[in-house]
């Protein structure tokens, strides 16, 4: 169905959409981009982690990192990757990604410093089969952005925004912070 949807869609098949996914008719990847579900490791999910089958599907994207050995990737995932169980989770990725021949580097980005009108924070992981990693430098922040209110549409319907149950996390955990 999904693969079916982003063909109709965009004319683009995805490569791989589940753990099931052959490798063997991509001969060669130079470079491999990859997100994994982000309820496991996100404040407003259950954060069980790896303990979360849905957490899991970060060691899909190792394997194939380990089988195909693209020059480079990129992972991304919710904030709170890099510091749930205190910083076990991550360890524990770059641990895997080194054991598959890379050298790596994680930071968390916020999309607001880099031109979006979001404040969307994002554990980002890039990693290099070479010495790649030691020229690699991180974007550097911007100074602007376009405001929202020059982005989004009007009279949109109440179904399209943030339902109270989120807003409240976000308050209990903004108001926890400042208290900090």
């Amino acid at each position: 169905m999904l693969v079916t949807s982003m063909k109709r869609i965009s004319g683009f098949v995805p490569w791989a959409t589940s753990s099931k996914s052959s490798l063997k008719r991509y001969l060669i990847m130079t470079s491999f981009f990859a997100g994994f579900p982000c309820q496991p490791f996100s404040i407003i999910g259950n954060r069980e982690c790896l303990a979360d089958a849905r957490g899991n599907l970060v060691w899909e994207a190792v394997r194939i990192l380990e089988r195909k050995q693209p020059k480079a990737f990129v992972l991304e995932n919710v904030k709170q990757l890099a510091t749930n169980e205190g910083g076990e989770t991550i360890q524990k990725i770059h641990e895997a990604l080194l054991d598959a021949g890379y050298r790596t580097d994680y930071k968390v980005l916020i999309a607001l410093n880099h031109g979006l009108s979001q404040k969307r924070e994002r554990a980002i992981i890039i990693g290099f089969n070479d010495d790649s990693l030691d020229c690699f430098i991180w974007p550097k922040p911007k100074k602007s952005y376009s405001p929202l209110k020059d982005i989004l549409e009007h009279d949109l319907p109440v179904r399209n925004f943030v339902s109270d149950r989120i807003r409240k996390s976000r308050h209990d955990q903004d108001h926890a912070i400042n208290l900090a």
